[in-house]
């Protein structure tokens, strides 16, 4: 990964990876070519009712019009890698500043969303009825952010990732 780091942020213990598609310059890691693709968050919602959110933006210099994303919020899947405590039900919302405009709980194996994943290399999702969240969708120029919630107030562990899906 470009960046990876961790921390804890008040009961939320968090891993994050960033990836770009090419490598930047020798000597300079944020010059050249290279762009961020993926960003993925993992995290334990450790109390009824926690959530935490992830920001992004779309665009920056030589980047024209709106970009397609994957965005993930894996729970039920994430059991063969975690263990018990996976989250059970995870919901994620997108935000483009404080206006709602996207959301999503339960995935439902719908075609578009398996083939965005394979597409990008993500890890598959357990299965069609898992209670995992995901949506594809275009998003405009600009600053944006998901928060990753848990459904019916459970806690657990869960992973967020936007993911561009035009990673070519």
């Amino acid at each position: 990964g470009l960046l990876e780091g961790g921390g804890t942020f008040s009961s939320l213990t968090n891993i994050v990876e960033a990836f770009a598609v090419a490598p930047a310059s020798p000597g300079n890691p944020i010059a050249g070519a290279g762009r961020i693709v993926n960003a993925s968050v993992l995290g334990a919602l450790a109390s009824a009712g926690e959530s935490f959110s992830l920001g992004f933006v779309v665009g920056g210099d030589g980047t024209e019009g709106a970009k397609p994303l994957l965005i993930r919020a894996v729970g039920p899947s994430l059991s063969p890698f975690v263990g018990a405590g996976a989250l059970d039900d995870p919901r994620v919302e997108l935000f483009a500043g404080a206006k709602k405009t996207g959301e999503n709980d339960n995935w439902g194996g719908a075609a578009t969303l398996a083939n965005a994943m394979a597409g990008v290399g993500a890890f598959a999702l357990a299965s069609a009825a898992s209670r995992d969240a995901a949506f594809v969708g275009t998003l405009p120029k600009g600053d944006h952010s998901v928060r990753i919630s848990a459904s019916g107030n459970g806690t657990g562990t869960v992973t967020s990732s936007p993911v561009g899906v035009d990673c070519g």
